[in-house]
């Protein structure tokens, strides 16, 4: 997963990209799971922060099975 959080007092104001574009370069944070399901945590500065993240499934032992990004999807962090 890669992400952005609006209002990221770590980092200058990034906006957020149109709709139709998930260029993974936009994106300053990412998280590696190895499983499907995972949770992120994230300190009490961030709560009523927006996410804005795109994922993809990487193949380890095989580059060419990794999948395209996915659409942008954001949430609120509670």
């Amino acid at each position: 997963i890669k992400y952005n959080i609006e209002g990221d007092p770590a980092q200058p104001p990034i906006p957020v990209p149109p709709d139709n574009e998930n260029n993974p370069d936009f994106f300053t944070h990412s998280h590696i799971s190895t499983k499907a399901q995972f949770i992120l945590t994230f300190s009490n500065v961030y709560l009523g922060k927006r996410i804005i993240a795109a994922m993809r499934w990487v193949n380890l032992t095989d580059p060419a099975n990794n999948s395209g990004w996915s659409d942008l999807f954001s949430t609120m962090i509670a």
